[in-house]
């Protein structure tokens, strides 16, 4: 799972390159005006959870879970890490970041 964890991180960087990368909770997690998202690594797959993931539902079916706020995208292969859905579900979840009032680090 290192290598698909690598895979996720990079691809993040890749498309959102100003976010900021803190440990938060005890996992790497992309921080803009207010945490985006954070990376689980598991026995079968790496989870990237969107804190306003629920607001991108709709347009995103990549993505599972049904708590108020945040959503959960499992990802399984490098191929699903690098794809075009996931670097579009990213994208979004910024430009939600950038609607959000700031808040402290």
């Amino acid at each position: 799972m290192a290598e698909l964890s690598s895979a996720v991180e990079a691809t993040i960087r890749a498309v959102a390159p100003t976010l900021t990368q803190v440990v938060k909770y005890g996992a790497p997690t992309f921080q803009g005006r207010g945490d985006v998202c954070t990376i689980g690594v598991w026995k079968q797959f790496v989870a990237v959870g969107f804190w306003n993931g629920a607001k991108l539902a709709p347009r995103h079916p990549l993505l599972e879970g049904t708590a108020k706020t945040t959503r959960v995208v499992k990802l399984r292969t490098i191929e699903e890490a690098t794809s075009a859905a996931f670097r579009a579900l990213i994208r979004d979840a910024v430009r939600a970041d950038l609607t959000q009032p700031a808040h402290p680090k």
